[in-house]
């Protein structure tokens, strides 16, 4: 070999190190995007549910001082959408006095869930000091909240078959039993 032909294979070598280190530096580097992209939306998550629990302190911080019984934010118990429309939520009832009739409260606290104003649970339940005094709504949701399909419709019809077909077997047998 000669002197340019083991420069060239020397060179070739250095360029080959060189473009495996720098697709190693731009993996890096891209791994490094990501990451920070996800920590950047975590805070703004985490920023926008402090501003709406600072709002929700604001709101109540009156009542509280006052000593007026008054709701937490509502939670859904029910996220699909049930067959007869009807979502549960409860809520907490915060700011009671150990001399309050808890009962008297929950059932006489009104509250907005849904962007609907209901002036009382469905039922209240005391849990205790630990887990204070809870209530329950049920509320029908409207056609735009909960919006059927075309399975919705073949479960029914599907049922309805069931329901029919049982029927049928049923005569027949007690047809055979006479």
């Amino acid at each position: 070999m000669m002197k340019n032909e083991m420069a060239s294979l020397v060179n070739g070598n250095k360029v080959r190190r060189h473009s495996k280190a720098r697709i190693a530096l731009f993996s890096i580097l891209g791994l490094y995007v990501i990451i920070l992209t996800v920590l950047f939306t975590t805070t703004l998550v985490l920023l926008d549910e402090r501003r709406e629990w600072e709002r929700e302190r604001e709101t109540n911080e009156p009542k509280r001082r006052g000593h007026v019984p008054f709701w937490g934010t509502a939670r859904l118990l029910t996220a699909e959408c049930p067959e007869d429309r009807i979502r549960q939520y409860d809520a907490s009832m915060h700011n009671l006095l150990v001399e309050d009739d808890w009962y008297a409260a929950c059932m006489n606290t009104a509250i907005d869930i849904a962007g609907r104003r209901l002036a009382s649970p469905r039922t209240c339940m005391n849990y205790g000091l630990d887990g204070g005094v809870r209530g329950y709504w049920s509320i029908e949701v409207n056609s735009s909240e909960c919006k059927r399909t075309i399975w919705d419709n073949v479960s029914q019809t599907a049922s309805l078959c069931s329901t029919a077909l049982s029927l049928s077997f049923r005569r027949i047998a007690e047809k055979h039993v006479q």
